[in-house]
């Protein structure tokens, strides 16, 4: 057995195991999709473009195979584009930031309203799944809440603000998948740095370098005002967009503290701790949010240099 084919059966295999673990966990095993690529991904990059096909290729039969057609076209759609196209780039010698932006795109354009299709094809709607989605997690949370011996008044309450919610994320449905996906995709980059080192060369500057498109300032700036119109189809579209577009200023927020991070050599624990106390705490991610939109015309990483 050759090297790309013992890293091909290795990637689908273990691909297969995590996306079919994600099923029966249910939203616990959301989490795992955020891994599901990377089996798969990592034979690409070891062995090779056919490796990583014949990964995904056999990784969808598995599926296929343990489950049905419609879970085996979700993964195919979701995880195996992914797998296949950000190991493709990366090889390629296509920087990881640029190659992740591609990647993310393309399974937001193409694989997304495809899976919307294949929805429609079964004879429901992306909204009604969604919303059937949202009710059965309702249900299961309020009897979990009903066995720890919350009131029925403190239950209303909780419905309440759990069905407001519900109604975001269908109308942000679009947005909140592309952000998972773009999630996914950086996580996936980070994992296959970490374990390709000294394996395989990935291209691209360091976390705290990162600067989104001067350009991308002008979309938000569009959206954030279009959510004043009084049409909703238009705040629908500019919804979605704005659920976009700030998580990536967040990013370019995290790069800033990173870059403050480094520059003073604060210990790894004590980041660690930053990074969560930024991720917990209110109102520190909008603070940091606007960090990264700022940081556009401020350049706050100029005053982080060390003076000679």
């Amino acid at each position: 057995m050759t090297l790309g084919v013992r890293f091909a059966l290795g990637g689908a295999v273990a691909t297969a195991l995590l996306f079919q673990a994600s099923l029966i966990l249910g939203p616990v095993g959301a989490l795992l999709n955020l891994v599901t690529p990377l089996p798969a991904a990592y034979a690409q990059m070891r062995a090779g473009t056919q490796a990583g096909l014949l990964a995904v290729l056999m990784a969808t039969i598995g599926i296929a195979l343990l489950g049905n057609i419609e879970a085996a076209a979700s993964f195919v759609l979701q995880y195996g584009i992914i797998a296949l196209m950000l190991p493709l780039l990366l090889r390629r010698g296509i920087s990881w930031g640029s190659s992740a932006a591609l990647t993310a795109a393309v399974v937001a354009i193409v694989g997304l309203p495809m899976l919307g299709s294949f929805t429609l094809l079964q004879g429901q709607t992306v909204s009604s799944t969604i919303t059937a989605e949202v009710d059965r997690n309702i249900s299961q949370a309020l009897e979990v809440y009903r066995e720890q011996g919350f009131t029925e008044q403190q239950l209303d309450e909780l419905k309440a603000t759990i069905s407001k919610m519900g109604q975001f994320m269908a109308r942000a449905y679009f947005g909140l998948s592309t952000v998972w996906v773009g999630i996914s995709v950086l996580l996936l980059v980070a994992m296959l740095r970490k374990a390709g080192d000294k394996l395989y060369q990935i291209r691209g500057s360091e976390f705290w370098q990162l600067r989104l498109p001067d350009l991308l300032i002008w979309p938000l700036i569009a959206a954030g005002s279009a959510m004043l119109v009084p049409v909703d189809e238009i705040k629908h579209i500019a919804l979605n967009l704005l659920v976009i577009l700030l998580p990536l200023y967040f990013l370019q927020g995290l790069a800033v503290v990173s870059a403050w991070f480094r520059t003073r050599r604060v210990a790894p624990a004590l980041r660690a701790l930053g990074y969560t106390l930024i991720l917990i705490l209110n109102p520190i991610p909008l603070i940091i949010m606007g960090v990264g939109v700022f940081d556009m015309w401020v350049d706050f990483r100029k005053f982080n240099k060390k003076k000679p």
